[in-house]
């Protein structure tokens, strides 16, 4: 998907009103080191990018990033840009910082991506020149920022300067050689030629206005080459249009032409306007020099645009010859190695020269040469090549080697990476297990191996099953793996067994290893043992079905000593209101009976209150909720599913409504909706606790209003819920089961 290039609303290349340096300079170190997002998606590939890097800040033109590249090309240390406004890089120039920056957004703006050579100032104060591509994007902390690539195109304007005053000189060489000149506009074909072309041909120069009037004179075998020639060049596979070809003259005779040219003019998007070139008869000479050129010419083509360094080099007098890509790896120029033959060599990393003269030394007993090793570039970096002579040749007791070197340090990077990956699984406190993608072991983890005790060798080619106990039942499996063939992670846990039987519990997260064609081709599975953890979730379970029974003990007792007495009398005061010659006063006794009741009203509100679970209090409504579930599944048919995620501890009134409305909710379901399983969803939003448990029970109308459902313990529910302004709804079908769904604030003053 192409990503839109946001426009940059504004751009101040004034640097009155900035930041005085010091400060600016802080603030963009500081707030660039601290941008991990900037680092993770710029730093590993715009760092190290040939071409110089700038980014400015539009708001104001200060310099917020430049690469090691852009800083190497204008003499700047690392980082001595940053916080410095734009135009200490910006050459002395006709226009004002303002036209300059409205030109800027005006391009940006207009084509997204402006292509412009643009003059720098170096920090010595020289001038240099740069092929610069503008685009804008928005920064998460700078806001609106332009991005420049810049390529250093200074010698190609000096080249330039340099071919005009060429020119005049190549048009006297051209009259004395009998060579002509052409050009052709691209989108109309029409030509423009010195006259000597024709006259080479023998024709009247009126008769050609366009290109085909010269192609149609073309020999036939050759008129196919010609073409290539040209549309190569245009389409950039070729750098030039060169050929040689036959063509008719005005005695119908063919001679030899050799043809040469390269676009000139383009317009502002690079597109081609027109190619100029050179022809020169060439009949004379083509039989004897025509084989020469093109091995001549191929080979140079060869040479410039190989990506490795080709190279010649003397046991005698070190390096002869070093192609341009010396540049481009080493940052060392072929001069710099021509004028000190031996700076290659002397370049080898320390621990790796014995081995590369050992390499030499083989080689110069006619065994091949084939070596990978570090060489320092330029600036101090370490770079791997892989070196390979080609070729060797004896002059007297001097050998010259002919090789490529290529640039390996990406691939050794990788390697490296690669073994240190390798050293963690292996060393991994976890088990880790990846399979094909029909779950055949093709690794297990030494931590596996401790922990199962098969070892790699006897579970390579096996099945993860060797470790099945049968307690996850089918279709947990099917869950499983219908997830994760579908691209997804799954987490769960397995009781699985041992070699030696023993079982244990452990945790997985088992993923898809998925290839660049978007295929899974093998599944990984990380699995921590949690058997201890179980055992200590058991012994706490335990303590708390203890202690519960403890408690209820404890409030029988309450109940027996508090609320019979209280009742028992109030029995005995109604029994004496009943005797037909009872000397009492009725009021009195009334009075008597309504202080048993009310002490006896006081007394189950108590108890009532008494009866929240203690691990509701001490451990919160997740932890008591999976206590109370868990009794249920153990102590019933039904089967309970919570899904709590990650609730934090909250108002214990509102922990203690939540707790007595689900404990009601599963009560109803056990007794009234025949159900097999139960599930109990909760959420937490913004302080708001929304808990949903639905059963596959068998349901009841759906036309009757919450409000009218009638039994206790809806009501119950209902007032418990309204008590801290909540909302409870309950939703049903017959045969479709019932949701019930409540909603309660976490906190309440």
């Amino acid at each position: 998907m192409k990503r839109r290039i946001s426009k940059p609303s504004s751009f101040n290349l004034s640097e009155k009103d900035s930041t005085p340096l010091n400060n600016m300079q802080s603030e963009i170190v500081q707030q660039t080191l601290g941008d991990e997002n900037f680092n993770l998606m710029y730093g590993a590939i715009i760092e190290n990018m040939s071409e110089g890097v700038i980014m400015i800040r539009a708001n104001d033109g200060v310099i917020i990033f430049s690469n090691a590249a852009f800083e190497q090309m204008l003499g700047y240390k690392s980082g001595e840009l940053l916080g410095r406004h734009v135009s200490v890089v910006n050459a002395p120039s006709d226009k004002t910082l303002e036209e300059i920056a409205s030109l800027i957004i005006s391009e940006v703006k207009k084509n997204d991506l402006w292509r412009v050579e643009i003059q720098n100032i170096k920090k010595d104060g020289t001038l240099c020149w740069g092929l610069a591509n503008v685009a804008s994007f928005l920064h998460p902390q700078f806001g609106e920022v332009l991005i420049s690539t810049q390529h250093d195109i200074s010698e190609r304007k000096k080249t330039e300067e340099e071919l005009k005053n060429k020119s005049r000189k190549l048009e006297l060489a051209m009259q004395t050689a009998n060579m002509a000149w052409w050009e052709m506009d691209i989108s109309t074909g029409l030509v423009l030629f010195d006259i000597r072309k024709t006259e080479m041909l023998g024709f009247n120069a009126k008769d050609f206005k366009h290109y085909k009037d010269f192609t149609a004179l073309v020999h036939p075998e050759d008129y196919d080459q010609v073409m290539k020639a040209m549309t190569d060049h245009l389409k950039g596979e070729k750098d030039k249009y060169e050929t040689e070809y036959r063509i008719k003259t005005s005695s119908g005779e063919y001679v030899w032409f050799y043809d040469i040219g390269a676009i000139v003019d383009r317009d502002s998007n690079g597109n081609a306007l027109s190619v100029a070139g050179l022809v020169k008869d060439i009949n004379d000479s083509k039989i004897t020099e025509k084989a020469l050129e093109e091995s001549e010419f191929n080979y140079k083509n060869f040479v410039q645009h190989s990506p490795n360094i080709i190279y010649k080099f003397s046991n005698k007098r070190g390096g002869l010859f070093w192609s341009e890509r010396v540049l481009d790896i080493l940052g060392f120029s072929p001069d710099d190695i021509q004028n000190n033959p031996f700076l290659w060599s002397n370049s080898i990393h320390p621990d790796d020269k014995a081995d590369v003269q050992k390499a030499i030394d083989q080689n110069e007993r006619g065994q091949k040469y084939n070596i990978d090793y570090r060489i320092q570039a330029k600036d101090g970096r370490w770079i791997w090549l892989n070196d390979c002579f080609t070729h060797k040749s004896l002059v007297g007791d001097e050998i010259i080697f002919e090789g490529t070197a290529t640039d390996i340090t990406n691939r050794k990077k990788m390697e490296d990476s690669l073994r240190i990956l390798s050293r963690a699984v292996d060393q991994s406190p976890v088990s880790i297990v990846i399979t094909d993608i029909n779950g055949t072991i093709e690794y297990v983890n030494p931590k596996f191996s401790q922990l199962t005790g098969y070892s790699l060798i006897e579970a390579y080619k096996k099945n993860p099953r060797i470790l099945k106990t049968g307690y996850t039942n089918k279709e947990e499996y099917e869950i499983m793996w219908k997830t994760i063939r579908s691209g997804n992670e799954w987490e769960g846990e397995f009781c699985n067994k041992k070699k030696n039987g023993e079982l244990y519990w452990e945790s997985a997260v088992i993923s898809p290893i998925i290839n660049d064609e978007g295929e899974i081709t093998h599944f990984v599975a990380v699995k921590e043992d949690i058997t201890k953890q179980k055992e200590t979730e058991r012994r706490i379970q335990a303590s708390i079905i203890e202690a519960e029974e403890r408690e209820r003990l404890h409030f029988s007792q309450e109940l027996h000593d508090g609320i019979g007495p209280l009742l028992s009398a109030t029995k005995m005061y109604v029994q004496w209101l009943g005797m037909p010659n009872a000397k009492i006063e009725t009021s009195e006794i009334i009075k008597d009976i309504e202080k048993f009741l009310d002490e006896s009203a006081r007394t189950i509100h108590d108890l009532s209150f008494k009866l929240s679970p203690h691990i509701l209090q001490n451990f919160g409504l997740i932890d008591a909720i999976k206590s109370y579930t868990h009794k249920v599944n153990e102590s019933s048919s039904i089967a309970i599913k919570l899904n709590s995620g990650d609730i934090p501890r909250f108002d214990l009134n509102s922990e203690t409504i939540a707790y007595r409305v689900l404990c009601e909710c599963i009560n109803n379901t056990i007794k009234h909706a025949k159900a097999t399983k139960i599930n109990i969803d909760f959420q937490c939003k913004n302080d708001l606790l929304t808990v949903k448990c639905n059963d596959n029970g068998i349901g009841f109308e759906s036309d009757i209003k919450n409000s009218e459902i009638k039994g206790i313990g809806h009501l119950n529910m209902q007032n418990r819920v309204k008590s801290v302004n909540g909302k409870l709804t309950i939703v049903s079908a017959p045969g479709k089961g019932t949701t019930v769904k409540f909603q309660i604030k976490m906190f309440n003053n």
